[in-house]
């Protein structure tokens, strides 16, 4: 089976070309995983972030980080109130400090590169607030509280990962 055939089945509804191909035949593995990179890269993205509303003032960067997100502020971070943005970013200030004194290359360019595994509030980012490291902040899917609109809003960047 070809990447055309893979095509024409994906644009009629069929998900499973691929896959069938992959179990049937072995000899067609590059076939499938054409068809696989067809299909993810021309399906339509769905939005997955609401932007601010157009009362929101965004403060400027670095100010953005320790401010309280328009979104806090407005009501639209459901299970987020601003006392729990404020205890988180204390209490990860509170561990970075920590981190610090115990690991004195910490915000050093020895540690470039960060990935925080359940970012919540990006709290632990702000805190590190260092130009020569950088922190991925990555909100699970199945997490209970939607936060990445938060983490843009204080200017971090971040994804979304189902583990």
């Amino acid at each position: 089976m070809g990447t055309d055939t893979c095509k024409y089945a994906l644009h009629s509804g069929s998900n499973t070309c691929c896959f069938s191909v992959f179990y049937t035949l072995i000899t067609s593995v590059s076939d499938c995983v054409l068809c696989l990179v067809y299909y993810y890269r021309y399906k339509n993205m769905e939005s997955c972030i609401t932007p601010p509303g157009e009362s929101a003032q965004l403060k400027k960067f670095p100010e953005r980080l320790s401010a309280i997100p328009p979104r806090i502020l407005e009501g639209h971070a459901p299970g987020v109130a601003e006392e729990d943005y404020e205890e988180d970013n204390k209490l990860w200030k509170k561990h970075v400090n920590t981190y610090k004194r115990v690991n004195k290359l910490i915000g050093s360019s020895r540690y470039r590169n960060i990935m925080d595994m359940n970012a919540g509030l990006g709290s632990f980012a702000a805190a590190l607030d260092s130009p020569m490291s950088w922190v991925m902040n990555v909100v699970p899917t199945i997490s209970e509280n939607n936060t990445l609109g938060i983490i843009y809003e204080r200017g971090l960047i971040g994804i979304y990962h189902d583990w």
